[in-house]
């Protein structure tokens, strides 16, 4: 063997180093997605891109899983309770529409009742001009 078989023995050698190595950190990329967008289930999606190394679409899979919030199985951490914020305020113009709005919900709300009196009052003098001989409450 000459000193030209050697080197291209050796670089090829490298090569197949080189891209093993990529493969490995491409296979890896899920899993560290995962740990970056703290999610949950971050080791299960670990082991599912290595096992990708063997079963191509298991990678996508894990691709797809690191990037979603998706909690598959059982839950590992409980959802925290949402805290009430205060509102933020209306401008001036859309706090005027806001008071008008309030304002003519409590007139319409008075005006029914003020109805709904009249009726029971014109439905108790109805009930009483059918009975001329009971006296009229007043």
């Amino acid at each position: 063997m000459t000193k030209l078989d050697y080197i291209s023995l050796g670089l090829i050698f490298f090569a197949v180093i080189v891209i093993t190595l990529g493969i490995v950190k491409i296979h890896c990329y899920p899993g560290k997605v995962a740990q970056d967008r703290n999610h949950p289930q971050a080791k299960a999606i670990e082991v599912t891109s290595l096992l990708g190394l063997l079963v191509f679409p298991l990678w996508m899979f894990a691709l797809v899983w690191a990037y979603s919030n998706a909690i598959i199985g059982k839950i590992y951490r409980a959802e925290e309770p949402e805290v009430e914020k205060d509102p933020k305020p209306l401008p001036e113009f859309l706090e005027k529409h806001r008071k008008h709005r309030r304002e003519a919900r409590k007139a319409a709300e008075a005006e029914a009742a003020a109805q709904a009196e009249n009726k029971a009052a014109a439905d108790s003098d109805a009930s009483a001009d059918k009975n001329p001989g009971q006296p009229k409450d007043q």
